[in-house]
């Protein structure tokens, strides 16, 4: 078996012309681009997304830890001087007690 393998110029038959090759290259070198733009303006979406909760969640936090604050005198008359009575479990940062709020 033999293969013969012929190359045309522009000029012979069968060839393939410099326009439509250009052509070709143009388009996927487009199609490439607009495919990268599409993945940068996701991301970016994405970030910006992702910064405005992380933001949210700070500002959540700190409210939230400002209004948990009490001093042990109130804590000692909620739990009832932490009284056995009132104790629920042990967490990983020590006893849990039950407290009476008053609001």
């Amino acid at each position: 078996m033999d293969f013969e393998i012929e190359f045309f110029d522009d000029a012979g038959k069968g060839g393939m012309s410099t326009q439509v090759l250009v052509a070709i290259i143009v388009s996927i070198g487009g199609s490439v681009l607009l495919v990268i733009l599409g993945f940068c303006l996701v991301c970016r979406k994405r970030k910006k997304k992702y910064d405005a909760v992380e933001s949210d969640m700070i500002v959540n936090e700190i409210s939230a830890v400002q209004s948990l604050q009490f001093d042990l005198a109130t804590i000692q008359v909620a739990t009832n001087n932490f009284s056995d009575d009132n104790k629920i479990g042990e967490g990983g940062f020590g006893s849990v007690y039950k407290v009476r709020c008053w609001i």
